[in-house]
């Protein structure tokens, strides 16, 4: 493995091990865990060493990732024997719960942690399943780390649970999965797999979402027959918690990244109308059902709880929703099928949202779909991939606009083996000024709007004033006139002139003969 990082993309560690299957890198790319055919190790990015072989730490585990980190890489945890054992990530010393125990946190009355999921957001909070007699519970809590001040600098010594959530789901089924063998007949291993599908669609399961602000459990409810989503917003300190009953099986649930929005896609069983016509010399002629998948929509930030936004058929079974605004994709790529949505807010004073169908992206054989980074683009991709005549089929990618327009069609003759948008740069804030921003923002606003009417008033003051200046200056000018002509005897010399006028006396001659004419009665 080699990793390179830096404005110069400097080459900066060097994994030189053998048979390497697995590579996990944490949250804040400061560790690598490395799996090989012989052991798990963990590595330093920073000082591009190995610190350790995992033995001992870590089982002979098929799930993947196998350590779980907290949110800024300072802890790592596993579950193992049914209690959560945590560590110092920088030293991987174990932190133990009490001095005298070889584990971080046990569960009471008897249970057995079955898995554990930091908080992707706070690296306090940890969420935990929990196994018992009664039935299933799920913890969050708040994570106390003691330290203690050594030669190399603090060392956390013990680790302290505070729960803020305790939640029993005594209904909820534990299924048990069928192990398939190489004896079973193939009637055994198809009958073991639908089994262990059912199973699956009723296993117990959770997952935060990617800020951290909220926290899904999935559960099947043994006395209802129905799959429920207990939804929890998560606080510093406090935990709120709704409920959501699905009819049907759930496909896919995925987080709106930056939102309160659910996707679900829902498989239904309908009953199809009418008597479906039997083959020949078969005695079945009952109705046969009809098997739909539904797109639902909710808004967790809904007036009345959990709110549907809007439910339509769709034929993907994965959701993609754009990393910004208010667009998602299904896909099945096995069928080359993608329709694109989105969610609309009303322009009234409910602000209600809408779920809309945007259209079908038509691109045969693609198989891979990914949105850029901004949500204004979506690009769906035929990669590279061997036909059934042995040419090769990936040639081609399409890009599509946040309304399905095409935009871009490009084919490649000689093959397109990756498809990649380029990252976005790093914001000029820093996460704490972002949410400082964000805390004062209708404060900014209003301060802003308040400096705009201040600047107006006083530009509408000067422009009266210089008027008003302006309105001075002429009528001082005028003034100065009028007693210029006054000093002059402008006035007089005028009138004067106008009597000695020859057009003066011509009229003074006319209108005293016709008062004449007046006086004689000759008018």
């Amino acid at each position: 493995i080699r990793l390179w990082a830096g404005s110069k993309m400097s080459l900066i560690l060097h994994v030189n091990e053998d048979d390497i299957t697995n590579v996990q890198i944490s949250p804040n790319e400061h560790y690598l865990v490395v799996k090989t055919a012989r052991e798990f190790s963990l590595w330093s990015v920073r000082f591009a060493k190995k610190l350790g072989s995992l033995r001992g730490i870590i089982a002979n585990e098929t799930a993947w990732p196998v350590l779980k980190f907290n949110a800024d890489d300072s802890l790592c945890a596993v579950v193992r024997d049914g209690v959560l054992v945590a560590y110092d990530t920088a030293t991987m010393r174990l932190i133990r719960a009490t001095p005298d125990v070889t584990y971080s946190y046990k569960a009471d009355s008897e249970g057995t942690i079955t898995t554990a999921e930091f908080s992707p957001r706070n690296p306090n909070q940890i969420a935990m399943t929990i196994v018992d007699s009664v039935g299933i519970r799920v913890e969050i809590d708040n994570i106390i780390v003691d330290f203690e001040e050594e030669s190399a600098g603090k060392v956390a010594v013990a680790l302290t649970i505070d729960p803020i959530l305790r939640r029993n789901f005594l209904n909820a089924d534990s299924p048990v999965f069928k192990e398939i063998t190489e004896e079973m007949t193939e009637a055994e291993k198809e009958t073991a797999k639908a089994l262990n599908d059912v199973a699956r669609e009723r296993m117990f399961q959770v997952l935060w979402h990617p800020e951290g602000t909220h926290f899904a459990a999935k559960s099947f409810n043994t006395k209802t027959k129905l799959i429920e989503y207990s939804l929890f917003r998560i606080g510093q300190s406090t935990v709120t918690a709704q409920n959501l009953v699905i009819n049907g099986t759930p496909v896919r649930f995925t987080w709106q990244p930056d939102g309160n929005l659910i996707a679900i896609i829902v498989e239904v069983v309908q009953a199809a109308k009418g008597n479906t016509v039997a083959a020949a010399g078969s005695a079945d002629n009952k109705p046969k059902s009809i098997k739909t998948l539904n797109l639902n929509v909710y808004d967790l930030a809904g007036k009345h709880g959990v709110t549907l936004v809007g439910s339509l058929p769709t034929n993907g079974v994965r959701i993609a929703w754009a990393p910004k605004g208010a667009r998602l994709v299904s896909t099945k790529i096995e069928q080359s099928m993608a329709d694109m949505y989105s969610i609309t807010t009303a322009t009234t004073s409910d602000k209600k949202l809408t779920l809309n169908h945007l259209g079908n992206l038509t691109h045969q054989n693609f198989n891979h779909a990914c949105w850029d980074p901004t949500g204004r683009f979506l690009a769906t991709c035929t990669l590279f991939r061997q036909g059934s005549d042995g040419r090769n089929e990936g040639n081609r990618y399409v890009i599509w606009d946040i309304n399905a327009r095409e935009l871009v069609n490009e084919r490649f003759p000689d093959g397109l083996s990756l498809f990649a948008w380029r990252p976005m740069d790093r914001p000029i804030l820093n996460d704490k000024e972002i949410a400082h921003l964000k805390n004062t923002l209708k404060d900014f606003i209003q301060k802003n709007v308040d400096q705009e009417a201040r600047d107006k008033a006083k530009k509408l003051d000067e422009e009266i004033e210089k008027r008003k200046k302006k309105e001075g200056v002429y009528i001082t000018k005028m003034e100065a006139i009028a007693r210029n002509d006054d000093a002059q005897q402008w006035t007089e010399r005028r009138e004067a002139l106008r009597r000695s006028s020859a057009s003066y006396q011509r009229n003074q001659k006319a209108i005293a003969g016709i008062l004449a004419q007046i006086e004689a009665g000759e008018l």
